[in-house]
């Protein structure tokens, strides 16, 4: 997977400069629509916004003395392991500067749908995120399945726009906030093949780790008494482990 190297840093970047220098900063917005700071425990992450437009872009302290390399992984594979592979995909992946970028798909109980690619970056004990536009997917009176962009929301006029927000400011930073636990209390195993990694195909000698951030999470897994662990993604790829080390890869 080629990252958009252009583009990538540009969205992290803005999430960290606009947040706190524009006249609407994240903490007037929050005040003016008297929404609390925390929800169950969660700091909530609301919309920036500049020059009469809104994005979402934060970042987080990590609870965590890991190395860049090791939390970054740990995120990941969090977020790897989370993915509904019917709507949800990793689109890119830079293990050199610690950044991926996440399509997702996130639904409440109302039936609302939201729609993003989440830019994730880990640097120095920080997580930073950053979202360019949100889909929001919801049935009104007259449309079962009705699109509109957060681009397109009016907050100060529509009262179901400012709804949204809020709905999915709440699904978005409990993810976060998981995320970013997994930088500190994953027990996953560290990365040590970042050759075979970096080039996005599982290789023997890997451990589970590693195989999950190539080959992705397994749709079957099988263990026996002896050690041996197979790993199944449909009826194409077959990978057995033994003693948790990759020893076999089948390819159909």
């Amino acid at each position: 997977m080629k990252l958009r190297n252009a583009l990538l840093p540009l969205l992290l970047l803005t999430a960290l400069l606009v947040a706190g220098k524009d006249d609407n900063t994240l903490e007037q917005w929050t005040k003016s629509q008297q929404t609390p700071e925390y929800v169950d425990g969660v700091r909530m992450f609301r919309p920036v916004i500049s020059n009469g437009k809104m994005s979402f872009g934060d970042f987080i302290v990590l609870d965590t003395h890991q190395s860049n390399d090791v939390a970054f992984v740990r995120a990941l594979a969090y977020t790897i392991n989370e993915l509904d592979p019917e709507t949800e995909s990793i689109e890119t992946i830079d293990y050199d500067l610690h950044r991926f970028v996440v399509n997702r798909a996130m639904s409440n109980d109302e039936g609302h749908l939201f729609e993003f690619a989440e830019a994730v970056e880990i640097d120095n004990g920080v997580m930073a995120f950053m979202i360019p536009e949100i889909v929001v997917r919801y049935k009104d009176k007259l449309i079962i399945n009705k699109k509109v962009p957060f681009s397109k929301f009016n907050l100060d006029k529509k009262e179901q726009h400012r709804k949204f927000v809020e709905e999915f400011a709440i699904l978005n930073s409990r993810y976060l906030q998981q995320m970013a636990n997994a930088t500190a209390y994953s027990t996953i195993e560290n990365v040590s093949d970042w050759a075979s990694v970096k080039k996005g195909k599982a290789a023997k000698g890997m451990n589970f780790t590693e195989v999950l951030l190539t080959e992705g999470k397994p749709d079957n897994i099988t263990e026996s008494d002896n050690n041996i662990t197979k790993w199944m993604y449909g009826s194409t790829l077959i990978i057995i482990f033994n003693n948790g080390k990759v020893e076999r890869i089948v390819n159909f």
